[in-house]
């Protein structure tokens, strides 16, 4: 299960805006292509000499986004760079420190922790950006051809980075009319406007910032600029939020379930008993929308999570208390969304709370899949050499992590680290544009997966390999997926099928991660032998897919069939999460299911086969 929250992008976004500020000046009906071109957009600021001059920025704006209102204020200086962005609206606040070539970040519940690879983007296009650099050096910036946007001429003025920052310049004012720029896979337009003179430099008063991927807008309104205004003693400091969470002993294995390959642990939400998803490619910690009707809690905002499959909309709700796994959080604002009603019919379980990077991150934790015990430690106490085993470096970027594996000892690749994803490793479309000779030769299946949005088909072959910090175990079944663009920056997704065969340790705030072999290091987890898919439909265990050419297409089992028994023994919608244990563990061996079609009950008998060899 993958959940990844956009709006997390609204301090970026409008950082963007703020950059995107620039000037109005004479009109220049002639081309002006290279250093012309930028000298006449430094002059519609107010001429190179002022920018020049100019050292520090303040601004207060006021922001609209998903139903939320609130305001983002930022400080910039040039020499020393530095920056800090502070946005908070409704229950949702970010702040961004810049200091030289450090970025450090504070989320929504205080949590203090530097900048990932995303923050460290951001930092780059705000050196660029903010004080306008680019104008300055041609040698920073890409002229493109004259083109029109909206019926308008524009010249594309392209800078360095992976953002792929494009701002297109009016050729009646050389004022930017729209920036484009990619974030965490997504495609954000900003649109400038209403341009006013602030000594000496014109400034966009008003931004309109567009996710078009999944419909969400930001609508800042400036409130506030002023230039070369003294800095307030000790501005550019960050300091998390009085300690919010405390373990009742550091190191305790607590139990867990590994269902249909994922992890499930007893917590409680408001003193209330709660079932827990462990979720490391959750963007959040998440609560079932159920559950907090009936806690009584308030929502607010609606912001988009993409997933497999596509999209929802989640809010957020202020959580006095939750636990899990000997951890107690409190005063949490946490996303809100119906995960039990979307889970339930392909977990067979009723999720009440998905614990992701605002939990994890402030532990680390040692997941043993042999064992099914997580433990937690504080990160400032953790005794790295009590672990045996290989320390792998960890990036973090969109508040996950990602680790080098290489794949059949020929391929090296990023992949994420996602417990909450079911199967071995989920290759993305990046890496099939990067080898595209792949999947040649290799026998392949059509499927489908579940996520946050809804079904995605996808595509299963076998990997023979995957190697992790000097171990090598078998790649297993593996999948292509595409339409999760945000994915687009890695490889693919490390699933449960290969994690399960560690001893797992989680340190998001060492940006590293701990393993060694678990008792299933040798054997894995159970493979699909019969090519079938269940879900709960109606009250029912119902076949939701029957995987073309496996061996229950083969024993005549059809898509929409119910259920009833395995060898004789009468299964249900409550049967679904240990399902698993009562098919056929080996190639060859012989299963027979009862299923009712159309009224009749039949017995079909199926012998276990690899769906691809």
């Amino acid at each position: 299960m993958r959940i990844k929250l956009a709006g997390s992008m609204t301090a970026l976004m409008v950082s963007i805006a703020m950059a995107l500020s620039c000037g109005a000046g004479t009109p220049d009906d002639a081309p002006a292509p290279g250093a012309a071109l930028l000298d006449s957009c430094a002059a519609a600021l107010g001429g190179a000499v002022r920018l020049a001059e100019l050292n520090v920025i303040h601004t207060v704006d006021s922001i609209q986004v998903a139903g939320l209102s609130g305001t983002t204020e930022s400080w910039w200086v040039r020499d020393p760079f530095m920056g800090l962005s502070v946005t908070a609206a409704g229950p949702v606040r970010q702040e961004m420190l810049i200091i030289g070539d450090s970025v450090w970040t504070v989320d929504r519940n205080g949590h203090l922790s530097p900048g990932g690879a995303d923050a460290e983007s951001q930092l780059e296009l705000s050196r660029m950006t903010v004080f306008y650099d680019y104008l300055m050096d041609p040698a920073m910036v890409e002229v493109g051809a004259d083109t029109l946007i909206d019926s308008i001429p524009v010249v594309p003025l392209r800078l360095p980075g992976e953002q792929n920052v494009v701002i297109f310049c009016r050729k009646d004012s050389w004022l930017p009319y729209v920036m484009t720029a990619t974030t965490m896979g997504l495609e954000i337009l900003s649109y400038p406007d209403d341009y006013r003179n602030v000594q000496g430099i014109v400034t966009a008063m008003t931004t309109r910032s567009v996710i078009p991927a999944v419909g969400q807008q930001i609508t800042s309104t400036n409130i506030l600029t002023e230039y070369d205004v003294p800095v307030p003693e000790s501005l550019f400091v960050l300091s998390s939020g009085a300690a919010d969470w405390e373990l009742s002993a550091q190191g305790v294995p607590h139990p867990f379930s590994l269902d249909l390959e994922h992890i499930f642990l007893e917590g409680e939400v408001e003193g209330r008993p709660a079932l827990v998803l462990l979720d490391s490619g959750a963007g959040a910690t998440v609560l079932d929308s159920s559950m907090a009707a009936s806690l009584g809690l308030e929502t607010s905002g609606s912001l988009p999570a993409r997933g497999i499959g596509g999209t929802e909309e989640f809010s957020f709700a202020v959580v006095g208390e939750y636990s899990a796994a000997g951890a107690v959080v409190r005063g949490q604002n946490l996303a809100v969304m119906p995960i039990s009603q979307v889970f339930y019919p392909s977990t067979g379980h009723r999720i009440d709370l998905i614990l992701g990077y605002d939990f994890l991150s402030r532990f680390v934790a040692e997941i043993d899949y042999g064992s099914g015990a997580i433990s937690l430690f504080s990160p400032d106490s953790f005794d790295a050499s009590s672990f045996s085993g290989a320390v792998i470096p960890a990036e973090r970027s969109m508040s996950l992590l990602s680790v080098e594996a290489v794949l059949e000892d020929s391929i090296t690749v990023r992949l994420l680290l996602d417990t909450g994803a079911g199967g071995n490793i989920h290759l993305t479309p990046a890496f099939f544009e990067e080898h595209p000779d792949f999947l040649s030769g290799r026998p392949v299946f059509q499927t489908a997966a579940t996520g946050v949005g809804g079904e995605e088909a996808i595509t299963g072959f076998r990997v023979s390999s995957v190697t992790l910090g000097g171990y090598s175990v078998p790649g297993g079944l593996c999948s292509s997926f595409t339409g999760l663009d945000v994915f687009d920056a890695y490889d693919g997704i490390l699933g449960a099928g290969v994690l399960c065969r560690f001893i797992v340790g989680l340190d998001y705030s060492g940006s590293r991660i701990f393993l060694a072999p678990s008792s299933l290091f040798h054997t894995g987890l159970q493979e699909n032998l019969t090519g079938l898919g269940l879900e709960i439909s109606g009250g029912f265990l119902v076949i939701g897919a029957v995987i073309a050419g496996s061996a229950g297409e083969l024993a005549g089992i059809l898509e929409g069939d119910t259920l009833l028994a395995v060898d004789g023994l009468r299964v249900g919608p409550d049967d679904l999460p240990g399902i698993t244990g009562l098919m056929p563990a080996e190639p060859g061996d012989r299963t027979v299911l009862t299923v009712l079609r159309e009224g009749v009950e039949q017995d079909l008998a199926v012998t276990a086969a690899r769906l691809v060899p």
